[in-house]
């Protein structure tokens, strides 16, 4: 039988395998606290950093490209949006950044992440509440959320 998400023909994906029942499948798992649109084309930093933010029970969201990012925006319980500057400044810089605080009603948390003083500099004049060192240790994103949270 096929593993879940391998496409069939049409595009219908085959239903999850049913597994034996195990101690861990027994244990509620506690409800997310809130999502985090993550914004970038890297798999590697997408894969970390959704880690992160599942390990401290946030959701996660991931869009690769501006059209994604403005729909995945409109999405119920989202506290803020995490980008890297090289993302939006590809993917048209502070355009992108109103026509996404424009694309929902809801005030959130916009963070960008980059390593080069001028980036920061561009992202500074784009309404951008906070910022973090591309090389952030492990755990400083959550920090930094849950400082948005309380």
């Amino acid at each position: 039988m096929a593993e879940q998400g391998v496409s069939l023909d049409g595009g219908r994906f085959i239903a999850a395998r049913r597994r034996e029942p195990t101690e861990r499948s027994s244990v509620r798992t506690p409800a997310l606290r809130a999502s985090v649109l993550l914004l970038d084309d890297d798999p590697t930093r997408i894969d970390t950093l959704t880690n992160d933010l599942y390990a401290a029970d946030f959701g996660t969201l991931v869009a690769m490209d501006p059209t994604s990012a403005c729909q995945l925006i409109q999405r119920p319980g989202l506290l803020a949006v995490v980008f890297s500057w090289q993302f939006i400044a590809q993917s048209g810089g502070s355009a992108l950044i109103a026509a996404l605080r424009n694309s929902t009603s809801e005030r959130l948390t916009f963070i960008v992440f980059s390593c080069n003083q001028q980036e920061l500099l561009e992202a500074a004049t784009c309404d951008i509440d906070d910022y973090l060192p591309s090389d952030h240790p492990p755990g400083e994103l959550v920090h930094l959320l849950d400082d948005y949270v309380l």
